[in-house]
């Protein structure tokens, strides 16, 4: 509903944006008013397979539609990754959820046990927006563009769809798009 009635800013900071309900309400907002700001810094998950799954599912997606999405620069090694666990989401610089939710509908409607306070607090939010702009959106030098590196797709040389073509990183995430949002949604039944 936030999403939805949001009309000039919508700021997300957050470990995971897959849940395919939430970023088709994303999509739809940003269609129906195109002026939105819709900027989201998101981890990077550069030690999945493929990078950044599972924030890569709609990246292209929310991309092509114009939505600004970055991801910190972590530091890591072999043995100890830096994770970026921001969790806030803020409308309008009236509103802002914040807490221990990832923005997917399970679990800011309580599962895993995770809490959120969403403020009504126009002073709160604006400290939150002016943060999130200043230290994390306009300091190049912590973040960065979150983009598809094809070259994380190399295991799919040889894979093929039902039709027997080669299966391409777009078709592999349409794909494992479609099967994890049946097994989400039929989840919450």
């Amino acid at each position: 509903q936030r999403i939805f009635s949001a009309q000039n800013t919508i700021f997300i900071k957050d470990q995971f944006l897959f849940d395919r309900n939430v970023v088709l309400a994303l999509l739809q907002k940003k269609e129906a008013t195109p002026e939105i700001k819709i900027r989201a810094l998101l981890e990077p998950l550069e030690i999945a397979k493929p990078k950044g799954m599972p924030n890569i599912l709609y990246l292209n997606l929310m991309k092509e539609a114009g939505i600004d999405i970055r991801k910190p620069k972590l530091k890591g090694t072999v043995i100890i990754n830096q994770e970026y666990h921001g969790k806030t989401i803020s409308f309008d610089g009236e509103t802002v959820i914040a807490g221990s939710a990832n923005k997917d509908q399970s679990t800011m409607f309580g599962s895993f046990r995770e809490e959120q306070l969403e403020a009504f607090d126009s002073e709160a939010t604006k400290i939150h927006d002016q943060a999130f702009l200043d230290e994390t959106w306009k300091n190049d030098p912590n973040t960065e563009e979150f983009d598809l590196n094809p070259k994380d797709f190399e295991f799919l040389a040889g894979y093929k769809d039902l039709s027997g073509n080669q299966l391409t990183p777009e078709n592999f995430l349409d794909l494992l798009r479609n099967m994890l949002s049946v097994l989400y949604d039929t989840n919450r039944i």
